[in-house]
């Protein structure tokens, strides 16, 4: 196996400058793999996040830049060249590749003058076996789900399922879902389908929980991602013991007008204009919940979309809204740039989500205008239980002392069959003696 002496520990900047220390020692393949996927400086506010890790080839993938101020120079690419199907909003940037080939895998990252984003590597695989795992650290205590991918069916199927390289089980449907997740789930998976193949390792990370803004318990949420210039925003900070020091902020300046609940605190923009674009956040000291964003428009035309990911299976409306008129009009529809239909008073209701409907929806008005893009993510429903740790292990176990079983038990039949066959020739050999000796 390849192998490299590096340093014990390694540490990198935002600059990319890299540090080691402690005694020199020999790293296998995995090892490094980690390494090399994770020394990326991934504190910085500025970041990628792909739509997916693994994909098969002629699929398509995107890349959101978010964290930094959007502007022309703001690019996504690779070692070999940039990306140039992109489309942008006041705080975000998301290019795709329509149309991938096994030559589009590597690492991409987002780019602006000096500045650079930490990196994220895709596998666009030319087989019939893909392994979709988080595109992000899974918080420990969250559900994940990996999905082995068959590309000749997608149903009744059957996929052995691996973590470094140990045999975990086999699942219907090709679906691996642990309800709790541990810090000793972090690791290289893959899976294996009889008879077609193979999918490449996918490494899952496992994030620790903490005080500061790590928590998934501490969340804000906001009434609305897109509105109007005039119009109102409320924020919600949930999860938390409310006190006088808890505050919503942007990167600029803290939301003034709030009131606090028992549970919750909430705060409002009234009269809102297009520089209150933004990211938003609850924090308190050192404690921070996640970030939402919210666009607020000078156009005549916003897409109205959930402020949540919608859970597979569940309804879901989107509102194309119109600054002249609220009524009376059709609206055309578009995801992902392709044209989906035209809607009477601009709606577009969608009753039973499946995972094909997350993408990027906008919406025209004939005559007055197209609203910007918006992101509609959608979450996997699971109805399975956890797979803990030691489960994982028990069924390595058993698996073994079921084929040492099996093998002992052919070894005596073989043994048994054996001393018959010799019994039986002893006896014709008695047989043939008396009847030779009578004669």
């Amino acid at each position: 196996m390849f192998s490299a002496l590096l340093p014990k520990s390694l540490f990198c900047t935002k600059l990319g400058f890299c540090v080691g220390i402690g005694k020199p020692q020999f790293l296998d393949v995995l090892e490094l793999s980690r390494l090399l996927h994770f020394s990326s400086f991934s504190d910085s506010p500025f970041h990628i996040t792909p739509s997916r890790l693994q994909l098969f080839e002629y699929e398509s993938v995107y890349f959101t830049c978010e964290g930094v101020n959007i502007s022309a120079e703001l690019k996504v690419r690779n070692i070999r060249q940039i990306l140039s199907k992109c489309s942008n909003s006041t705080v975000m940037k998301r290019c795709g590749i329509k149309y991938a080939l096994a030559s589009d895998s590597g690492e991409y990252w987002c780019e602006s003058g000096a500045e650079r984003s930490n990196a994220v590597s895709i596998t666009v695989s030319a087989g019939a076996v893909i392994l979709e795992s988080p595109v992000h650290p899974v918080v420990e205590g969250d559900a994940a789900t990996l999905h082995c991918r068959n590309k000749i069916t997608s149903s009744n199927f059957t996929a052995e399922f691996y973590k470094d390289n140990f045999f975990m089980g086999t699942r219907y449907e090709g679906k691996l879902e642990i309800q709790k997740v541990l810090m000793s789930h972090e690791g290289f998976y893959k899976c294996k389908i009889h008879e077609v193949g193979e999918s490449p390792e996918s490494w899952m990370a496992i994030r620790r929980k903490s005080n500061a803004g790590e928590d998934s318990s501490f969340r804000i949420t906001a009434s609305r991602l897109h509105l109007f210039e005039t119009e109102s925003v409320y924020f919600t900070c949930k999860g938390f013991n409310i006190s006088t020091d808890w505050k919503v902020r942007n990167a600029r300046e803290i939301v003034s007008q709030c009131s606090n609940g028992s549970a919750t605190k909430t705060c409002r923009i009234d009269h809102a204009s297009a520089s209150d674009s933004g990211e938003y956040w609850c924090e308190s000291g050192a404690e921070r919940s996640n970030a939402v964003n919210i666009t607020v428009s000078s156009g005549a035309v916003i897409l109205e979309s959930p402020a949540h990911a919608v859970v597979e299976g569940d309804a879901v409306t989107l509102h194309c809204r119109n600054t002249n008129t609220s009524s009376n009009f059709t609206a055309d529809f578009y995801k992902d740039n392709f044209f989906m239909g035209t809607r009477y008073e601009g709606k577009l209701e969608i009753p039973d989500v499946s995972e094909s409907h997350e993408g990027l929806y906008k919406c025209r008005i004939h005559g007055v205008g197209e609203s910007p893009e918006t992101w509609v993510a959608i979450r996997r429903k699971s109805n399975a239980q956890e797979v803990p740790h030691e489960e994982i292990a028990f069924s390595h176990n058993f698996y073994i002392l079921r084929c040492t079983a099996v093998t002992v038990g052919l070894a005596l039949q073989l043994l048994v069959l054996g001393l018959l066959q010799w019994k039986l020739q002893l006896v014709l050999s008695v047989l043939l003696l008396l009847t030779s000796h009578f004669q």
